[in-house]
């Protein structure tokens, strides 16, 4: 069971107390040792700044249920790699909110409202949530710009009463190109 808080009162419901079930689903059997999930994080920074960011970023589990002990995740191998930097098309990996100055054209995305929530420790002292977001989704493809970048996106402010506080609505980008491929079940049709 778990229960709503309202974001502006920060109460639970006085009728129901917000009260509702929800359904887990488990990337594995819970007798297994374990599921590999990779992770992909671009910077300027050595293998082993990655790995003290990580370890400090999963150090009390990761995600909305961290709190109640899910998210739990054990860094095994870090590996550096480049992404695909060919073709007339970029790719966002993440979910991202474009700069003023990003050149988009012939952009092809979804959208999604992201109610970011702070981390542990900055959700002990402040009100834990931020203003919501609409962000592209991961997966949108648009024409690749001249300059080739490696990532698109902006740091956004004004999303929660700290001022301090910024959302990294930034994606890395991997380039590629399409090919017209005529689906012979359909010409067979004709």
């Amino acid at each position: 069971m778990r229960n709503t808080i309202n974001r502006i009162s920060q109460r639970t419901s006085d009728l129901d107390g917000g009260l509702f079930a929800v359904n887990e689903w488990w990337l594995i059997n819970k007798t297994d040792n374990g599921a590999d999930i990779s992770v992909y994080a671009m910077t300027t920074g050595n293998e082993g700044q990655v790995q003290t960011w990580l370890e400090h970023a999963i150090e009390g589990g990761y995600g909305a249920d961290s709190s109640v002990g899910l998210g739990w995740m054990e860094i095994i191998d870090i590996t550096e790699t480049s992404l695909p930097s060919i073709g007339e098309r970029a790719m966002a990996l993440a979910a991202f909110i474009p700069e003023t100055k990003d050149s988009i054209s012939d952009l092809c995305a979804d959208t999604r409202t992201k109610f970011g929530k702070l981390g542990a420790e900055m959700a002990q002292h402040t009100n834990p949530f931020k203003k919501p977001l609409v962000m592209y989704r991961a997966g949108a493809t648009f024409s690749a710009a001249k300059n080739r970048p490696t990532c698109i996106g902006s740091i956004k402010k004004g999303i929660h009463a700290d001022a301090s506080i910024r959302h990294l609505a930034m994606a890395p980008l991997m380039y590629f190109s399409e090919e017209e491929k005529k689906c012979e079940y359909l010409s067979n049709q004709a």
